[in-house]
């Protein structure tokens, strides 16, 4: 006999599902174990990695600070003509 992991019954060893909660028994595959990795560049190598990341991001901010710029101007006209 062993015990339901869910509700704590004892069940049958060869159990599938137990008999008091309803829930299977199957083992579940254990999540694999994630670790960092040391990152080992030097100090030059990880500026150039910023500034290309920087880079990278500039377009998308422009494009969203010009997005946000025209939802006020459009929102500030339509305030004006509805009062």
């Amino acid at each position: 006999m062993s015990t339901c992991r869910f509700c704590v019954e004892q069940i049958p060893d060869r159990a599938i599902v137990c008999r008091a909660c309803g829930r299977d028994q199957l083992p579940t595959a254990s999540a694999p174990k994630v670790t960092l990795a040391a990152i080992d560049l030097p100090f030059n190598e990880m500026v150039w990695l910023l500034l290309k990341w920087t880079a990278a991001c500039m377009p998308a901010t422009i494009i969203l600070t010009f997005v946000v710029m025209v939802l006020a101007f459009s929102l500030n006209a339509l305030a004006r003509i509805l009062i």
